[in-house]
C-alpha cells in the first residue's frame, strides 16, 4: 500500500511515524497482526505558526500536517477514519472527512525568533484550584491542535506524543462498542463516544490511558449512578494527592451520567463485538 516513492524517502535519520490498517477480528480476545504497516516520513516539513490548545498560546513550529502524513499512505476504499494512538495510550479517532477542518499539525520541532529545537516544554493541566501532579511530556513530537474560541471539552488537550495511526472503517470500529440495544444504554454509548472513549475503553478494547470498564473489575459494582455523576462532573478534593488525572466535565449532568453507567453494565454482562468491516 505504500508507495515506492515514499519508502525510499525514509532514511534512518528522519522521524517517522508507523501507519497501519486495522486487521478484522476480536479485539477483545486477541490482537490481529497489523495490515500494511509501513513507516512514513514525517517530511518535507513545513513551518507554522499556530494558537496551541495545549499551551494555550501562539507558538510556531516546523512539522507535518496529518493530512499530508495519509495521503502519502494508500489506504484501502473502505477505510474512513484514523485512530491516533498517543505514547500516554489515548486514542483519539479521527473520522477523514474532518481533518482540513481540524487541522491536525504533528510538530517535530519549536521555534523561537533564534533557533529551532526537538525539546517541547511540559504542560501541566490545570483543574483549578487544583494542578494534575503529572503533566504531558513530550518526546519525538507533539500533535498541534488550534485553540477552539469557546473553549469546549477536546481530547487533544490531554494527548503526549502521537506513536502511531491506525486506519478503520469508522461504522465497524464503533459498532464493537454497541452491546445492546436498550435505549437508556445507547443514549450512555453516545456520551461515551463524545467524552470517554478517549481515554477509557472496555475489555481490553480502545484507549488505555484511564480506567477499562470491565477489567480487572467491573466498573459499575464499583460506582453508583450517584457516585459516577459526581465523579464526571466535579474534581475531588483530593485528586492532587490521589495523581488522579481525569478533568471535570461539567455538563455531563445526572440523565446522561445515569445512561453511562448503564453502558457500564451492559460492557460487563455482554461481549464486545468483532470488529467486521461490512
Amino acid at each position: 500500500m505504500m508507495s515506492l516513492m515514499i519508502v525510499s524517502m525514509l532514511s534512518a535519520s528522519s522521524p517517522a511515524l508507523p501507519v497501519w490498517v486495522r486487521a478484522s477480528g476480536d479485539y477483545s480476545r486477541e490482537q490481529p497482526p497489523r495490515l500494511a504497516e509501513a513507516q512514513v516520513p514525517l517530511e518535507p516539513v513545513q513551518r507554522k505558526r499556530m494558537k496551541d490548545l495545549q499551551y494555550d498560546r501562539m507558538g510556531d513550529y516546523e512539522g507535518v500536517p496529518l493530512e499530508q502524513i495519509l495521503r502519502s499512505y494508500e489506504a484501502p476504499k473502505e477505510v474512513d477514519t484514523a485512530l491516533l494512538h498517543f505514547s500516554n495510550e489515548m486514542l483519539v479517532p479521527v473520522p477523514l472527512r474532518e481533518l482540513e477542518k481540524l487541522g491536525v499539525f504533528v510538530a517535530v520541532r519549536t521555534c523561537s525568533a533564534e533557533a529551532c529545537t526537538a525539546e517541547f516544554a511540559p504542560v501541566a493541566k490545570k483543574d483549578q484550584p487544583w494542578a494534575d501532579r503529572r503533566p504531558i511530556r513530550f518526546t519525538s513530537n507533539k500533535v498541534v491542535v488550534v485553540a477552539a474560541a469557546d473553549k469546549r471539552f477536546s481530547p487533544f488537550r490531554h494527548t503526549s506524543t502521537l506513536t502511531g495511526i491506525e486506519l478503520v472503517n469508522g461504522r465497524a470500529y464503533d459498532r464493537q462498542f454497541e452491546v445492546s440495544e436498550a435505549p437508556n444504554v445507547r443514549a450512555g454509548l453516545a456520551t461515551f463516544r463524545e467524552r470517554c472513549q478517549f481515554c477509557h475503553g472496555a475489555r481490553g478494547v480502545g484507549a488505555n490511558f484511564g480506567w477499562d470498564y470491565v477489567k480487572p473489575i467491573a466498573l459499575y459494582t464499583y460506582r453508583s449512578p450517584k457516585s459516577l455523576a459526581m465523579h464526571v462532573r466535579h474534581r475531588e478534593s483530593d485528586a492532587h494527592d490521589k495523581g488522579l488525572m481525569m478533568p471535570a466535565i461539567a455538563d455531563v449532568d445526572d440523565a446522561a451520567a445515569g445512561a453511562l453507567w448503564e453502558l457500564l453494565e451492559a460492557f460487563a454482562k455482554n461481549p464486545l463485538k468483532p470488529y467486521t468491516v461490512p
